[in-house]
């Protein structure tokens, strides 16, 4: 999936990628790119034959993006289904490497639903493991608000870190980069959910199927560059690279479809009072950080976006100006 004016240093060197990879074919969903780049894309892909090009009139989301694009790869009929991301690029032995992966896995734990996901440099819970931390530390809890949880935060620092040898781990969720999934699989999860426009829309997806009992594999072998680095971390992780960054209409989906997810997984009232022990923390760093850098207007769009995610309100995405 595209947007903007990326053509040149980013689809088409991902198209390239996937199908030196061995994909059998390609579908490109032009998110509401420049006239340029569609006229590129018309131009480099209309004759050929292993790419199928779906033009969107609007940036509609990575959400829709990505649904629209599953389903233009299902009406192939496909046994399995590759997601990438514009500034995703891969190794020639990438697609051959997350097969094999996912056929081990399927078959060690008797599940062809079994899907599988490479290993992205710029995921904090993807270089956790890579250190040796266990799942259960390396994605934040039941409880948790905008990926902090105090618990967890400290039982990592007391654990003794090492590389790890696993080369196949089952995470509970993955981002789009990289996902290969069966096909079969959107029969029981469902399309990504429209509605959330886009940030977390990947984890609330993915993580549908191992709340239906599938797993997800990381595959530790097989790298998926991010050409591009993450909009949140100009200044950091944490509250302070949240609130310096400049994009408030991201600034705000990523924190509320956040706190939408994180409120989903509240089940008990243990978690109720973990949930609200960890936003006030986490509220108070927020605060002190917006006094220090002068960043008062970007607190104010994050703390909007929490009230909007605790009441579930999903307001159109065409309010907002989506900022590149």
């Amino acid at each position: 999936m595209t947007y903007d004016d990326r053509f040149d240093r980013l689809t088409k060197a991902t198209v390239a990628r996937a199908l030196e990879a061995g994909a059998k074919h390609v579908v490109v969903v032009d998110n509401g790119s420049s006239h340029r780049t569609q006229d590129l894309i018309r131009t480099s892909y209309d004759e050929e034959r292993k790419v199928t090009v779906v033009l969107m009139d609007e940036n509609t989301g990575s959400a829709a993006g990505f649904s629209v694009g599953i389903q233009a790869a299902l009406a192939r009929t496909p046994a399995y289904i590759w997601l990438l991301d514009d500034d995703n690029w891969v190794e020639p032995d990438a697609l051959t490497s997350l097969l094999a992966a996912r056929d081990s896995a399927a078959y060690l734990f008797d599940d062809e639903l079994t899907s599988v996901c490479g290993f992205r440099d710029l995921d904090n819970a993807h270089q956790r493991l890579a250190q040796g931390v266990p799942v259960a530390l390396a994605y934040p809890p039941a409880g948790s608000f905008m990926f902090f949880d105090l618990l967890t935060f400290l039982r990592r620092q007391l654990h003794k870190r090492g590389e790890s040898s696993l080369e196949l781990t089952c995470i509970p969720e993955a981002p789009y980069g990289g996902f290969l999934f069966p096909a079969g699989l959107v029969q029981e999860i469902g399309l990504p959910p429209e509605e959330l426009f886009l940030y977390a829309d990947d984890t609330v997806w993915t993580s549908r199927s191992v709340r239906r009992g599938h797993r997800i594999v990381l595959d530790r072998k097989t790298k998926i560059h991010d050409a591009d680095g993450k909009w949140a971390r100009e200044s950091g992780a944490g509250p302070i690279g949240l609130l310096d960054s400049t994009h408030m209409t991201k600034l705000y989906f990523s924190a509320r479809n956040r706190v939408i997810f994180e409120r989903s997984r509240i089940t008990s009232g243990k978690n109720e009072f973990r949930y609200w022990l960890n936003k006030k923390i986490y509220f108070g760093a927020a605060q002190v950080a917006s006094r220090l850098r002068n960043c008062r207007d970007s607190f104010e769009t994050f703390r909007h976006a929490v009230r909007d995610g605790e009441a579930g309100r999903l307001d159109s995405p065409r309010r907002l100006r989506i900022e590149t």
